[in-house]
């Protein structure tokens, strides 16, 4: 069959693609992705991903100080849960700050720090961040920022670098004394 028969699906320009996919659920969306690389480009565009979000309706993520989260259920780590996984340790709420093991014990934090353009800024551990994109369930680790066991990392800035294209952490990089990293008994 020939490609640019009118009863395909690549005879749609994509004016019109476009226009119909922004008006699917998030669900419906990514699962258009894997039709073919021009719904692909399509859906990953900045431009869509804003219209798309902008047609959604408003979600609130929930944080208390007892640590309570209310959010959508998503998974903290991208990929399938290990076989021998009974899902409550691979799979958490988005931004659960605290996750325990099989043997009780904390396993991994989660903290929220900021949110910007529909993206989550989160320190998974101290000089450990990672970005979510919630819409997508698009996870993003950033390289690690602590080069010395004995220094401090204090994140000050999550903004979008323009001339880049790049949204960007900007971080205050401290060298701790020997006084600030060990505990003397009095």
């Amino acid at each position: 069959m020939d490609m640019d028969t009118p009863g395909s699906i690549h005879a749609l320009c994509d004016d019109a693609l476009l226009e119909i996919l922004v008006r699917l659920p998030s669900k419906s969306v990514l699962r258009c992705r894997a039709v073919c690389k021009n719904w692909r480009r399509i859906t990953t565009a900045r431009s869509f991903l804003a219209a798309h979000a902008a047609r959604r309706p408003r979600h609130m993520l929930v944080i208390t100080q007892s640590w309570t989260v209310s959010a959508v259920p998503l998974s903290l780590y991208p990929g399938p849960a290990p076989a021998d996984d009974d899902d409550m340790g691979w799979r958490g709420y988005l931004c659960d700050p605290i996750t325990r093991g099989k043997d009780g014990r904390v396993t991994r934090s989660c903290g929220l720090l900021a949110s910007l353009d529909g993206l989550l800024l989160l320190r998974r551990s101290p000089g450990h961040f990672m970005v979510c994109n919630p819409t997508t369930r698009q996870w993003s680790k950033l390289p690690a920022l602590v080069p010395k066991p004995c220094s401090i990392v204090y994140p000050c800035g999550f903004y979008f670098h323009s001339s880049s294209g790049e949204y960007r952490l900007l971080c205050h990089y401290v060298e701790a004394s020997a006084s600030e990293t060990t505990s003397s008994p009095d």
